[in-house]
């Protein structure tokens, strides 16, 4: 495992969240704004810490509406500040066709706003926009279980490890049903896609050459398999694009959760497995906590844990470089992406490695014990040089885990 530092660049909240109607307000001619465009909607683009932030404020206040809004002067300008009544959201900051009714924030009355459309409409819209993400929600004897096929497959060898899936019950029982035709079908769908896209094609094409190159998939022949005994699954795969990103911009995922002709997935034969790592909320806070930060990435954490060579069978996609060429099958070696239990197999491998060389990398194995979300290392600390030091002990600890 390698990691990838980076500075995070701007925060994705937007401000203001109202629309604010300047025209109705007179400020002072003599008045200086540090924005003359503050009732714009825009990417907040720094966060003050508290010791920077009380610096910056000036003893001169002048009140624009008694009691509610204000200029409060700074070392770059009068800013506006206090309650203003809420009008409807900016179009920049909400989707015009969704409706709100908000408290008017001087707390006088209540302002109904209604774009003409119903109310129905509006719950079904805010519950939508509201909704949990799936989660599989597991009994304690069944994360008990995927904690037990863990320590029993678990294997650290050359400074790679290899897990077993987690399965419900044993590979050799196992009856999927005919996966081969319906992943089939999704592949001929991806490829009206690349004939539309080529540069989509080309980018796809690179990144299925790199999981080849790299060892974590291999070409196999369908005739190894016995698809009318043998458990064996093929997963259709799809573009994800993430334009933010600073190494990967297209990343291909595959769809563990595609139903056979049976009527089942391979997702439904997988055990989820515990959290083994802290809540995102603390991790937050206890980065907050101090005056210097270290923030990387664990590179391709996923890929770098190979499955056992047995469960590999159940991890097939269908590709073909050209559309002149006959469709092969890639077997994928690795922890997949959009299998059940990938984020349980690789966050519980950070934990592993952490246990096993607590003594040798003190400061790196509490960051991934404690200050890690997913692939995400995120702590502080007010001395440079003891993050400095965790720094250099996270790479030499993540090597160990490949």
């Amino acid at each position: 495992m390698s990691l990838t530092c980076h500075v995070v660049k701007n925060i994705t909240s937007d401000m203001p969240q109202f629309l604010v109607q300047k025209h109705k307000y007179h400020f002072p001619s003599y008045v200086r704004l540090a924005d003359n465009d503050f009732d714009t909607c825009d990417k907040i683009s720094i966060l003050l810490g508290c010791d920077i932030f009380f610096q910056v404020l000036l003893r001169d206040q002048i009140p624009v509406v008694p009691g509610e809004l204000f200029l409060q002067n700074t070392r770059f300008g009068f800013v506006v500040a206090g309650r203003v009544p809420a009008y409807a959201p900016t179009s920049s900051c909400l989707a015009s066709n969704f409706c709100t009714t908000q408290s008017n924030l001087s707390g006088t009355s209540n302002e109904f706003i209604q774009p003409h459309c119903h109310l129905d409409k509006i719950v079904s819209q805010f519950w939508q926009t509201e909704k949990v993400p799936e989660v599989y929600t597991e009994g304690e004897t069944e994360q008990q279980l995927t904690e037990q096929i863990f320590k029993e497959s678990v294997v650290l060898h050359d400074d790679k490890f290899e897990v077993a899936l987690p399965l419900k019950q044993d590979i050799n029982k196992l009856h999927l049903g005919n996966s081969l035709s319906c992943a089939l079908k999704r592949f001929h769908n991806l490829e009206l896609r690349f004939k539309k896209d080529d540069t989509l094609f080309q980018n796809y094409k690179a990144f299925i050459d790199e999981y080849v190159d790299l060892g974590h998939a291999k070409y196999i022949d369908v005739s190894e398999y016995n698809l009318e005994d043998q458990a064996v699954f093929f997963l259709p795969h799809h573009p994800v694009f993430n334009e933010n990103s600073l190494t990967t911009k297209l990343r291909v995922v595959f769809d563990g959760s595609m139903q056979s002709l049976s009527k089942i997935s391979l997702n439904d034969v997988l055990l989820n497995g515990p959290v083994v790592q802290n809540d995102l909320f603390s991790i937050l806070i206890l980065f907050r906590l101090y005056k210097y930060i270290l923030n990387c990435d664990i590179q391709k954490m996923f890929r770098c844990i190979n499955v056992t060579p047995s469960h590999r069978q159940l991890q097939n996609i269908l590709w073909r470089p050209a559309s002149d060429s006959a469709i092969q099958c890639l077997q994928l070696q690795t922890v997949t992406y959009g299998l059940k239990s990938s984020s349980y197999l690789a966050t519980r491998c950070l934990v592993e490695l952490a246990n096993r060389y607590r003594d040798q990398f003190c400061l790196a194995s509490d960051a991934l014990l404690h200050k890690t979300y997913v692939d995400d290392i995120c702590l502080s600390d007010n001395d440079l040089g003891q993050l400095i030091k965790t720094r250099d002990e996270l790479i030499q600890l993540l090597k160990k885990g490949g």
